[in-house]
């Protein structure tokens, strides 16, 4: 479950958070295809982008990779409701693991209910993709002028004067997040899109099946 909303097109290094989150679903969709399991992908903004079956079809992997890399499946709000019913009312299978791939920095409180219910019925893991913009800003003395991903809206902020009350306001929304999921029974790996996933992603899934053996 992939949020392909507008602020996942944003990156203050050498990626925006959806190419980096793209890069962890197609390194995960090639893990589990040679575990002979079959991967499917629902991309969402505040509406319903892209649903790719879960199919044996040896272009399955293609077709993944292709929808990711299509910048027409990129943009507009999140609604992360709706995509967490779509996804209950299309998969049936109790054996089915989901990923679900976020920033969360819009996530609020009011779809406990539905991510309850599907980490009830299926393994669920949350990836949470953030720049580091998105815990702090830069230690600079020049102004930088900032604009909402939604609704184009800008202004100019002084970093010197804004920043730590920016900083203690992002932290505050990144423990409310992680207090969500843990509430709600699901395991949350936090990974920064300034450092590999292949270390951390691959222990985070090791430690997590050993617990559960």
């Amino acid at each position: 479950v992939f949020d392909s909303s507008s602020k996942m097109l944003f990156g203050s290094g050498d990626k925006l958070k959806a190419e980096y989150a793209s890069e962890v679903v197609a390194a995960l969709s090639y893990l589990i295809i040679n575990s002979n399991d079959v991967p499917g992908l629902i991309m969402f903004s505040d509406k319903l982008k892209k649903f790719v079956r879960p199919s044996k079809s040896r272009y399955q992997f293609s077709l993944l990779v292709s929808s990711l890399s299509d910048a027409s499946l990129y943009g507009g709000g999140f609604d992360v409701g709706s995509a967490l019913d779509f996804f209950l009312k299309k998969v049936k299978s109790e054996y089915s693991v989901v990923f679900f791939v976020s920033d969360f920095i819009s996530i609020r409180k009011g779809f406990e209910k539905s991510l309850k219910l599907m980490s009830t019925r299926f393994e669920t893991i949350a990836l949470m993709i953030r720049d580091s913009f998105d815990d702090k800003l830069p230690d600079v003395n020049y102004q930088m002028s900032i604009q909402d991903p939604e609704t184009g809206r800008q202004i100019l902020i002084d970093p010197s004067t804004v920043g730590k009350k920016y900083q203690q306001t992002a932290l505050k929304q990144k423990n409310a997040v992680k207090e969500i999921f843990k509430s709600t029974g699901v395991d949350l790996l936090e990974l920064h899109t300034n450092e590999s996933f292949v270390v951390p992603l691959a222990a985070f899934l090791k430690s997590r099946a050993e617990r559960r053996r």
